[in-house]
C-alpha cells in the first residue's frame, strides 16, 4: 500500500509541473525564428545571425614637419577639397575641433583638414633682433609656404584646385598673407576676427613682440607682413567675418580692409559678414556653416 501511495504521489507531482511550465515551453517555441513572408526577408535574418562590421571612421594622422606637429583629418569616402586650418595666437591646433563643429561638419561634407600647431606665431615672415627670444622658435609664414605645403603635396594633399584656407584671429591674418604669397594655389579663404593693418594698432603687444615698437621701426610695421601693402597680390575670394562686439581685435580691422580691397582689388565673390558677436568660439562656431557653404559655392562654380 505504501508503494502504491508513493507512485500515485509522483504521478500527481509530474502532472502538476507539466501544467505549470508548459506555457513557458510554448512561449519559447513561439519566439524561435519563424518563416518570413516575401519581402520581409533577408535583412532581419542577417542582422540576427551575424555580427555587424565596425562602422568606418575618418582617418586622423599626426605628422611632424621641421619639429612642428600637424594633424591631418581625412573624411570617409570621396575627398572634395582640402582646408588648411589656422589657429589664433597661443591656440592649440585642436581647439577648432574641440570648441566648434568645424571638424564634424567639414569631414561630413568631404573636406580633408590640415591643422598645424602654430603656437604663439602671428604668421610673420621673419624675426628681428627686437623679436622676443621666447617667440623666435615659433613657425613663420615661410614655414607654411616653404615646408608645410610642399610636404603636404608630396603626401598627395593640396594637389587639386579645391584648396582652401580658414583662420581665426591671428590665423585670419595668416589666411590673407598666405593668399597674397601663393597666387592661385588656393581657391578661396575664410578669415574670421582678423587684423590686417598693423599701423592702425600701434600699441598691440603681439606685433611689438615680433617687429619692435612702431615708434622705432615704422617701416617694418608698414611694409613687412602688412596685408594692405600687397593688396594687389590677393587673387582669390575671401569670406571675411568679424563680430561687432569684439573687444580683442577691433572690428574695423576687417571692415576697413574689406573696404580697401573692394576699392583697390575687388572680387565679386568676396564677402563680408559682421554680426553682433564677440571674439570667441560661440561666434566662430556660428560661422562654420557659412564658411563651408561659401567653400561649396566656390568649388561648385569652377
Amino acid at each position: 500500500m505504501r508503494g502504491l501511495w508513493l507512485l500515485g504521489f509522483l504521478v500527481i507531482l509530474i502532472g502538476y509541473n507539466w501544467l505549470k511550465y508548459s506555457p513557458q515551453i510554448h512561449r519559447l517555441k513561439m519566439t524561435s525564428p519563424q518563416p518570413l513572408s516575401k519581402g520581409e526577408g533577408q535583412e532581419k535574418t542577417s542582422s540576427v545571425l551575424r555580427t555587424p562590421s565596425p562602422k568606418e571612421k575618418e582617418k586622423k594622422e599626426t605628422i611632424t614637419i621641421n619639429n612642428v606637429l600637424v594633424d591631418v583629418l581625412t573624411p570617409v569616402g570621396e575627398i572634395k577639397g582640402d582646408i588648411l586650418v589656422l589657429p589664433g595666437w597661443n591656440f592649440n591646433r585642436k581647439l577648432w575641433c574641440d570648441s566648434s563643429s568645424l571638424c564634424t561638419k567639414a569631414l561630413a561634407k568631404g573636406y580633408r583638414l590640415v591643422m598645424p600647431e602654430m603656437g604663439k606665431s602671428i604668421y610673420s615672415s621673419q624675426y628681428f633682433p627686437e623679436t622676443r627670444k621666447d617667440w623666435r622658435h615659433e613657425p613663420t609664414i615661410n614655414w607654411i609656404t616653404d615646408s608645410l605645403l610642399p610636404e603636404m603635396k608630396r603626401r598627395k594633399v593640396f594637389i587639386t584646385k579645391n584648396n582652401f584656407l580658414l583662420g581665426l584671429s591671428t590665423g585670419a591674418r595668416g589666411v590673407v598673407l598666405i593668399a597674397e604669397k601663393t597666387k592661385n594655389f588656393f581657391a578661396a579663404g575664410a578669415a574670421l576676427s582678423g587684423d590686417y593693418n598693423p599701423t592702425t594698432m600701434t600699441t598691440d603687444n603681439l606685433i611689438k613682440g615680433y617687429y619692435g615698437s612702431y615708434e622705432k621701426f615704422p617701416l617694418r610695421w608698414k611694409n613687412i607682413d602688412n596685408a594692405t601693402t600687397d593688396l594687389k597680390k590677393l587673387n582669390i575670394p575671401i569670406y571675411f567675418g568679424h563680430g561687432t562686439n569684439d573687444k580683442v581685435v577691433p572690428p574695423n580691422q576687417t571692415k576697413d580692409f574689406y573696404t580697401l580691397l573692394q576699392k583697390e582689388n575687388p572680387n565679386p565673390k568676396t564677402k563680408l559678414n559682421m554680426p553682433k558677436a564677440g571674439h570667441n568660439f560661440k561666434y566662430w562656431d556660428a560661422e562654420v556653416e557659412h564658411v563651408l557653404g561659401y567653400f561649396d559655392g566656390v568649388r561648385g562654380s569652377k
